[in-house]
């Protein structure tokens, strides 16, 4: 079975399988406040439909997308076929302290999560917001 790896304080490549016990997929609860979609609707999408615009404060598309499903799909459809390299400062956010129904969340990086899914990826990189220990726990580091 994957082990998770520390690569440096406070991040860690977690095995799929160990953060889906904590962390529900964005196909089961919508973290963005928006109807739910399938993982079908993603793949289905044409490549020319797909978004490769962020979801942060930057470039406004909070503001545009409340309520949407269609620009989830697509910025996942984006990062399905474009496995984007992430700088030092750009790894998804794994909170200890956002706890809801037995589950934690990605405070950053649902997007990324739901086509780490879909590609059946093996491991998924996350920096943790809040309690390491109670992290390392969970991970079983």
């Amino acid at each position: 079975m994957a082990k998770t790896v520390e690569l440096e304080e406070g991040r860690y490549r977690v095995p799929m399988s160990v953060l889906s016990e904590f962390v529900e997929s964005p196909f089961e609860w919508c973290p963005w406040d928006c109807p739910l979609f399938t993982e079908a609707e993603v793949r289905e999408l044409p490549e020319d439909m797909s978004c490769d615009v962020p979801y942060d404060d930057q470039t406004n598309v909070r503001d545009m997308v409340v309520g949407q499903s269609s620009y989830h799909i697509a910025r996942i459809a984006y990062l399905v076929r474009h496995q984007t390299v992430l700088d030092e400062y750009d790894y998804p956010v794994f909170s200890t302290d956002n706890a809801q129904r037995g589950l934690h969340a990605l405070l950053d990086g649902n997007h990324r999560y739901g086509a780490a899914i879909i590609r059946g990826d093996e491991f998924f990189i996350v920096d943790i917001d809040g309690d390491i220990d109670y992290a390392r726990e969970l991970f079983d580091v």
